[in-house]
């Protein structure tokens, strides 16, 4: 099964889907959370579960403001990060394993705020099974963006180990993904649009294919996805408890040779995707 070979993570960032405005907490910490529950189970264009049921996404983030500066560098914060992935279906209650807890990720890293709305993040990632799903995966992230109503972003992820990999190949790979989040505030109920889109790429080993004579193949395109999410708030900006939101949207998956085989031979798929999100 490609969900026992393979990790997962959300098709769209569950944590990010936070509404729009400025932060209810002044001070140097800053904490990310949300619950999310996606119709289908995808990592970088991987499927994870032939049969899905409920899959709940709960998962927080710890932002740690170091040092403010005038000119090139603008601030210095760490972060660190839980993420889970809970199953009913085949990858978990409702599989051979018989246990929910098919996902928990450990992230830490340093984020770079620059001059011009440009960032920098370097983040240490774990990807570990605790229902035994999938090999330990540890990963090393680097991604420049840069903030605006476009929200253009690229990254690359290196995989730090040969026994745990994504797509359950024989080499360790590396990861370019290019995107942006476009956004435009809507009318009704001080509601926010975002219309991600994104491709994903194998820069070397990463979408790799056992072949009929037992040797590997490595496909350069793995997945464009383009969606759209509508973020709602339930709170303002200035609120004691946080700023609070629901949000929903749906992702149309388009897949190349290593991850349409993933995918039982499927070229393309729609995954929805909805939830609740807070940051304070």
């Amino acid at each position: 099964m490609i969900g026992a070979l393979a990790l997962a993570a959300a098709v769209g960032a569950p944590l990010q889907a936070q509404s729009p405005g400025g932060s209810p907490n002044q001070g140097a910490i800053t904490f990310t959370g949300g619950l999310d529950t996606p119709t289908v189970y995808f990592f970088r264009g991987i499927l994870q579960e032939g049969d899905p049921r409920i899959t709940l996404w709960p998962g927080g983030d710890l932002r740690v403001a170091l040092a403010a500066g005038d000119g090139g560098l603008k601030s210095v914060a760490v972060h660190v990060g839980v993420w889970n992935s809970l199953h009913t279906g085949t990858a978990g209650t409702g599989g051979p394993l018989n246990k929910l807890h098919y996902q928990e990720d450990f992230s830490a890293g340093l984020n770079l705020d620059l001059a011009h709305g440009l960032g920098v993040a370097t983040t240490f990632v774990a990807r570990t099974s605790p229902n035994g799903s999938f090999n330990s995966i540890t990963e090393l992230d680097i991604k420049v963006a840069k903030a605006g109503r476009i929200a253009p972003y690229g990254m690359m992820a290196f995989e730090l180990s040969d026994t745990g990999q994504a797509d359950g190949g024989s080499k360790r790979g590396t990861y370019l993904e290019l995107g942006a989040a476009p956004s435009v505030a809507l009318r009704v109920a001080r509601a926010r649009l975002t219309v991600p889109v994104k491709v994903g790429l194998s820069v070397k080993n990463y979408y790799e294919l056992l072949n009929t004579d037992l040797t590997y193949r490595d496909s350069t395109f793995g997945f464009f996805d383009i969606g759209g999410l509508v973020a709602i708030p339930l709170s303002r900006a200035t609120s004691r408890f946080g700023e609070w939101n629901v949000h929903g949207g749906a992702d149309l998956v388009a897949l190349g040779d290593t991850t349409r085989a993933f995918n039982r031979g499927n070229k393309t798929r729609i995954v929805g995707q909805i939830g609740i999100g807070v940051t304070y």
